[in-house]
């Protein structure tokens, strides 16, 4: 019997890979069943997304629905709370066929558009480049709308002791929002960025379900404008200041000043700096404030608690293991590849020539099976280091700074019905608004 056929009062029992890796943990959470663990192992997500990621690229792309298919129940089964893990029902199936419908119905789509702004006179604007972008920011309303959908996909395909998350229907009403407060925010050069962030966040939250139980997001504004003032307040800062020191220093063209230069250069750099680590202070702030002020069914609440040095770190360390595994693979693939273009008479100028399209016949083929050679293990690594180095710790840096309080709150949610969610996501997939490559 499959687990979504489980009657309500039967009790959930773990099976399979996820029951192992929940008897992995039973003794770690024993002391601390509030305590999310996260348990997967680096060394298989390397491998896991190296192998999918080349798989990927040898089925020109069609593969990465049963990547991300597979990164996900893995990620997914590797999060227990309460002794049980998440897991991710989803199906790469869906997910492709979702695909295709979303680009059927958008490449219509912009044909509507594009007869429509020749029917208004586009001939007008000939040759005017924003013109040509026109059906394309026809596109950004559909962005978040895909992405609330996305969304919607991933909570209706995620279960905790087989009862399943969901999410209500909203996605215009969350499109019209998101236009609204970025809007705002674009106006006011950025300093009503923590409102939208607050009432976006109400708005998917108070649709977003455990069972028949709903989460609300609580939490004012304050707290969130407090750490984006770090952010935004040194800009018009430093602008004033890079225009104060041109118009001191009393030239026609102070560009031409190699000192007044210079000194721009300084306060441009200290400035970029500055709202680059405040920028990511910000985020993590953000992130621990919002979902702290979570609360599941009106009694559960978490407590978040990521550091944002720990994010850096993990980060600089992640970019520096990405670059490694980059140059160790691409040294790897010419030392094998070598050998064989030697042998066929294939030098760089050769490799030039399939650039160029110059190339005889009689080496085309094999030029191009060597180049997807050095490809495909390149792309790969960096998928799978990225994985490894940076999701990974990063999903472990969260789980250990996180704690749920009354938890045993939530035993008394009673079954969603499934969401069907036709399209699975497949919106977010076509414009490239994909909530993650594995989220």
């Amino acid at each position: 019997m499959s687990i979504v056929d489980l009657p309500d009062n039967q009790p959930w029992r773990p099976s399979g890979r996820g029951a192992a890796r929940a008897a992995e943990a039973e003794d770690e959470v024993a002391l601390q069943a509030d305590a999310p663990r996260y348990i997967g192992q680096r060394g298989e997500v390397l491998v896991l997304a190296f192998t999918r990621m080349a798989i990927t690229i040898l089925t020109l792309g069609i593969g990465r629905f049963w990547m991300a298919t597979r990164l996900r129940r893995h990620y997914w089964s590797s999060i227990v709370i309460g002794g049980a893990p998440l897991e991710y029902t989803g199906r790469a199936g869906e997910k492709l066929i979702g695909f295709l419908i979303a680009v059927v119905i958008l490449a219509a789509y912009l044909m509507v558009v594009n007869l429509a702004l020749i029917f208004i006179g586009l001939s007008v604007f000939q040759g005017n480049q924003l013109a040509l972008q026109l059906p394309l920011l026809a596109l950004i309303p559909f962005i978040p709308w895909a992405r609330y959908r996305a969304r919607r996909y991933l909570l209706a395909r995620t279960r905790w002791r087989g009862i399943r998350f969901g999410m209500a229907p909203g996605a215009w009403g969350y499109t019209g929002r998101y236009l609204l407060w970025w809007g705002l925010t674009i106006l006011t050069l950025g300093l009503l960025y923590p409102v939208k962030q607050l009432q976006l966040s109400r708005f998917a939250t108070g649709r977003t379900y455990f069972g028949d139980l709903r989460f609300e997001q609580t939490g004012t504004v304050g707290p969130l404008m407090r750490s984006w003032l770090w952010v935004w307040a040194p800009v018009p800062v430093f602008m004033v200041t890079i225009g104060l020191i041109a118009i001191n220093s009393g030239l026609e063209n102070p560009s031409e000043d190699e000192t007044v230069l210079a000194l721009v250069g300084l306060a441009g750099t200290l400035g970029y700096l500055w709202v680059f680590f405040a920028g990511v202070r910000h985020q993590v702030f953000s992130f621990r404030y919002l979902n702290s002020k979570k609360i599941l069914g009106g009694a559960t609440r978490f407590i978040f608690k990521l550091g944002t040095w720990r994010v850096i770190k993990t980060y600089i360390k992640g970019w520096i293991m990405i670059y490694l595994g980059i140059t160790l693979a691409t040294i790897v693939a010419a030392i094998t590849v070598y050998p064989i273009a030697a042998s066929n008479g294939i030098d760089m100028d050769t490799v030039e020539g399939v650039l160029e399209g110059n190339l005889p016949k009689d080496k085309l083929a094999l030029t191009g099976l060597l180049l997807i050679a050095v490809y495909l293990p390149v792309v790969a690594a960096s998928t799978a280091f990225s994985h490894a180095f940076i999701t990974h710790p990063l999903l472990a840096a969260v789980a250990e700074t996180t704690r749920i309080d009354n938890l045993a709150a939530v035993s008394r949610a009673q079954q969603r019905a499934h969401d069907e969610q036709a399209e699975a996501g497949g919106f977010a997939d076509a414009l490239g608004a994909d909530i993650g490559a594995a989220f």
